[in-house]
């Protein structure tokens, strides 16, 4: 009988290791799948804190658009709940046509790319002049925080 204890006792104690280890195996899962899926939110935010990155995707969409940028500033970048949040503000002339394409570049980008401000000053034979506000955000890799 006492054997019969022991055996009973061992698989108990081996069966209490297995839903542990499958429960580790369950959390580490979860892990993997909740990295990959920050790691792809990462790739749709800019990848450096500079605002000449910005200045490149917005001046990049702003010609697939057909519109010549007549001034950008790089805003100073500030730092919002762990991310840095960059920002230019750009004026153009153009038609209400291609401000909506350009707008509709800037909302559909494969990167996170938000249009914060939108004012029109005139229209004339040029079209409006809009000043804009264009901003993203970068998150800092947690091994170097850059």
């Amino acid at each position: 009988y006492h054997r019969y204890q022991e055996s009973q006792h061992a698989i108990a104690t081996i069966a209490q290791h297995l839903r542990k280890e499958q429960a580790t195996q369950a959390l580490r899962a979860e892990v993997a799948q909740s990295l990959g899926e920050l790691e792809q939110f990462r790739r749709q935010l800019s990848p450096t804190r500079d605002t000449e990155w910005l200045v490149g995707e917005v001046s990049r969409l702003a010609q697939e658009a057909g519109i010549r940028l007549s001034a950008i500033v790089q805003q100073e970048p500030r730092t919002v709940q762990g991310f840095t949040q960059l920002a230019v503000t750009l004026q153009v002339n153009t038609s209400y046509h291609r401000l909506g394409q350009l707008i509709s570049r800037l909302e559909n980008a494969p990167v996170f790319l938000r249009v914060d401000d939108v004012t029109m000053d005139r229209k004339d034979q040029e079209g409006a002049r809009v000043r804009m506000t264009v901003s993203t955000l970068h998150m800092p890799d947690e091994k170097n925080q850059t």
